[in-house]
């Protein structure tokens, strides 16, 4: 009897060594370090700075200048209808202008070049048949009320720099959120694999204690009923130990392509490691930061200071759009004339026309920018409230984690207490029964109590470690723990 429980034991040390020896261990560290260098999804994720980025690029071209040029051929023929004397004209006029926005102070300056060459008959008295008409201009408008420093022309420029600070702040709160949830992703495949470990321990240890009993019928200790109390019991654990089983070897394949190996890695038999040393879950180092960090220095909050900053800047756009249209016109244009394409340009070109307009808008009514105005402010009094909401969500939730987690911690080490007991306990009734000085039901029930306190413990292990997740992904701390792990490298 006892050779054939000694060679049971050795054959269960033999498996659970075997098991181990199969799989090389994945902390959670490298895990993560995977996912931010393979999961398309991080890389998705990042595109959105790079979105940002692009459309204010985009929004930036408003001060671009334009350079424009074009050449116009035409022939006018005489118009003997008139009673005027009979002409005929050819014409070619070239054109070279230069035209640019001053968005930071609502500027507009137009340069141009104009040549005219004709080719006239009858000749004109002043001129001859063929001459030059060259002329440059340069046209200044200035708005003085509406858009008077730009503020129009601006507009898509500063909301769309707030929007690149969004987004480089999103996509850290994004991808912190990301990597938290495929790192609990991690914790439920370690507590599959401590199920899976537990479960099958417990196994091979009902399956001697089937031995036993069934030596102890032979012998006539005990009656043949116990032996298939045993056997059912057996078969429980065995359909536990397949469940668990089933639910690792998914969660295996769950960690793997989220990975997004090349072939060769991903055919690695990996298994999880205790986090609880990990970057990523020493939750000590969150002590670091203050109380009121969540409404001060937290990602969150420079979220919705943005956001906040943004409205100011659509409010005063809006305001702006309510003043009146006032704007200051300013034109130069230097010309002459000759037979001689250089003599037109150098001797005759002595002609100067100036001009200056005060150009004023009254829209009557002014409905619609009275009533974007008042909409923007009513937006803008939302956000603000909205802010302070979020603000004090986040941090009731932040207290919440921690009083749960506090209190689960305790419960940890209660439990653990149980467990130690149970052990000492089951120790000494399977030496009573080995005796037959005690019920095998009894040792049975003890048994099943205990297994559901050690799966118990694991599962309010790993709601510890989740809620160490989310503790440190409100305190910004996931994504820098990977940053800090990446430093070291």
């Amino acid at each position: 009897m006892i050779s054939k429980i000694f060679i049971s034991y050795c054959f269960v040390i033999l498996i659970s060594f075997s098991h181990s020896a199969m799989g090389q261990g994945l902390d959670i560290d490298n895990f993560i370090s995977s996912i931010l260098e393979n999961n398309p999804g991080v890389k998705r994720i990042i595109a959105e700075k790079d979105i940002a980025a692009g459309e204010l690029k985009s929004s930036s071209g408003v001060d671009d200048a334009i350079i424009s040029s074009s050449i116009k051929l035409s022939r006018d023929e005489p118009n003997n209808l008139t009673g005027s004397e009979a002409s005929r004209s050819n014409d070619a006029l070239l054109n070279l202008s230069y035209d640019r926005v001053y968005s930071d102070y609502g500027t507009r300056i137009s340069l141009n070049y104009n040549n005219q060459y004709t080719d006239r008959n009858p000749a004109l008295a002043v001129s001859g048949n063929n001459f030059y008409q060259p002329s440059f201009t340069i046209g200044v408008i200035q708005p003085l009320l509406k858009n008077a420093k730009g503020i129009q022309d601006r507009l898509n420029i500063e909301t769309n720099e707030i929007n690149l600070e969004l987004a480089k702040l999103s996509v850290l709160e994004d991808v912190e959120s990301y990597i938290t949830q495929l790192a609990a992703l991690y914790v439920d495949w370690y507590l599959a694999s401590r199920e899976l470990e537990i479960s099958k321990e417990v196994y091979y240890q009902i399956k001697d204690q089937e031995e036993l009993t069934r030596i102890k019928v032979e012998r006539q200790v005990i009656e043949k009923y116990e032996l298939l109390r045993v056997q059912e019991t057996r078969e429980d654990y065995y359909s536990r130990w397949q469940q668990a089983k089933g639910k690792f070897t998914g969660l295996t394949h769950q960690i793997h392509y989220q990975m997004n190996l090349n072939t060769k890695e991903s055919e690695k038999d990996y298994k999880p490691v205790n986090p609880k040393s990990s970057s990523i879950i020493a939750n000590e180092k969150n002590a670091v930061k203050d109380e009121d960090y969540l409404t001060t220095g937290s990602r969150l909050n420079k979220i919705l200071q943005a956001l906040e900053k943004q409205q100011v800047i659509l409010l005063n756009a809006r305001e702006d759009s309510r003043k009146y249209d006032l704007n200051l016109s300013l034109g130069y244009n230097h010309h002459g004339i000759d037979e001689q394409f250089s003599d037109a340009h150098a001797n005759n070109m002595d002609n100067n026309d100036y001009s200056i307009m005060l150009e004023y808008k009254y829209p009557l009514g002014n409905r619609k920018a009275t009533g974007d105005y008042e909409t923007q402010i009513a937006k803008q009094q939302q956000i603000e409230a909205s802010t302070e909401k979020t603000l004090i969500d986040s941090v009731a939730k932040l207290a919440d984690l921690k009083a749960q987690l506090s209190h689960l911690i305790i419960s940890i080490e209660s439990i653990d207490r149980k467990i130690k007991l149970a052990t000492e306990k089951l120790k000494e009734e399977k030496t009573l029964f080995n005796i037959g000085k005690l019920d095998l039901f009894e040792l049975l029930n003890d048994q099943s109590l205990q297994l559901e306190s050690r799966l118990g413990r694991e599962k309010l292990y790993t709601q510890m470690l989740v809620l160490k997740l989310s503790i440190g992904e409100m305190l910004d701390y996931n994504l820098d723990s990977y940053e800090m792990v990446s430093n070291k490298k």
